[in-house]
């Protein structure tokens, strides 16, 4: 798949697949699943993600678990 330096919701909503696991709370989940796509390139390290509200709509999530994937994902790069 081609690398992208800025994805819209609903296409990042299709490259994350199946994210969710019984074990490991959404956020965490949520934030290992973008850092394997940053991992495998098919994210640009430092790419414009998507605004909270509407990735939280097109995973059917609250705002809130994408706000804590994101700053998980942050801290990770820090």
């Amino acid at each position: 798949m081609a690398r992208a330096e800025h994805v819209d919701s609903a296409a990042l909503a299709r490259l994350i697949g199946g994210w969710r696991t019984e074990d490991v709370p959404l956020p965490h989940a949520l934030a290992d699943a973008l850092a394997e796509l940053i991992a495998g390139n098919v994210l640009v390290d430092g790419a414009a993600l998507p605004p909270q509200r509407a990735l939280a709509a097109a995973l059917g999530v609250s705002r809130g678990t994408v706000a804590e994937a994101y700053a998980e994902l942050t801290a990770r790069d820090g």
